[in-house]
């Protein structure tokens, strides 16, 4: 079957297919720069800039840690726990807390060490999904608060880092301001 175009739909058609293969080259665009962005906005890349900074290691094969850099580790998870409860409970008026609060550290202080590499790093992944799922359920892009947060930590750099591993915040400092990313993402 034939189907006889004139000069004015061929013209239609072909203006047509440029608006098209405009709109194809600007998703590509588009596209090339959010892969570039999600390449920057690794959150291994910031921490691991992070850990340069601050004289951290920062491993590239697998390998138990010590019993050092293990219990510093699981008492920054520790700290960061309590306070996802604390954001999340009244825990000022929980007669419970301080119990809790001090148990939970006396274990990750003084518990003995039996450490598994292959189930500490699955349990580390539990959590990674945990937190992303809680993120959906919350309706929350997760790129942008780790920008954020990425921003807030990197301008540490210059502040005190002490005994505890704590950084001190250097003068001029400012703290993430989730608020305006969660404005920004309710838009």
């Amino acid at each position: 079957m034939l189907v006889h175009i004139d000069a004015d739909e061929l013209g239609e058609l072909r203006r047509e297919n440029a608006r098209l293969s405009e709109q194809v080259d600007s998703l590509q665009a588009v596209n090339t720069r959010v892969v570039e962005q999600l390449r920057r906005a690794s959150i291994r890349t910031h921490v691991a800039q992070f850990h340069h900074i601050f004289g951290f290691p920062v491993l590239h094969t697998p390998q138990d840690p010590s019993e050092e850099v293990l219990r510093r580790r699981l008492r920054l998870i520790t700290r960061e726990y309590l306070e996802v409860l604390e954001a999340a409970f009244d825990t000022d008026g929980n007669p419970h807390w301080a119990a809790f609060k001090s148990t939970i550290m006396r274990v990750v202080e003084e518990a003995p060490i039996d450490f598994d590499l292959v189930a500490f790093i699955h349990e580390l992944g539990d959590l990674d999904w945990c937190v992303e799922g809680t993120r959906l359920e919350c309706g929350v892009q997760g790129v942008p608060v780790m920008l954020e947060l990425a921003r807030a930590n990197l301008e540490k750099e210059g502040g005190e880092v002490l005994p505890d591993f704590t950084i001190v915040k250097p003068p001029g400092w400012r703290k993430a301001d989730i608020k305006r990313v969660l404005e920004e993402q309710m838009r």
